[in-house]
């Protein structure tokens, strides 16, 4: 199941020359994909992949964004 759900949203597509990065793209691929799985689950809201992690990236830059600038 966790193949389906990231075969669309695949942060590693294009040529990757290191591992290590290949390595790093995949893990935070797994993480977004979990945490999305957690929050769908304990919130019992219906929210796309897709827009959960637009959420998580927009939550992500103004939470530092405040911070950077205070």
């Amino acid at each position: 199941m966790k193949g389906q759900l990231l075969h669309m949203y695949m942060v590693e597509r294009g040529k990757i020359t290191k591992w290590y990065l290949k390595r790093f793209k995949r893990l935070l691929n797994y993480t977004v994909l979990n945490s999305f799985l957690v929050c769908r689950q304990m919130t019992e809201r219906n929210i796309q992949q897709f827009l959960y992690g637009i959420q998580l990236v927009e939550g992500s830059f103004t939470k530092y964004v405040r911070a950077v600038e205070t």
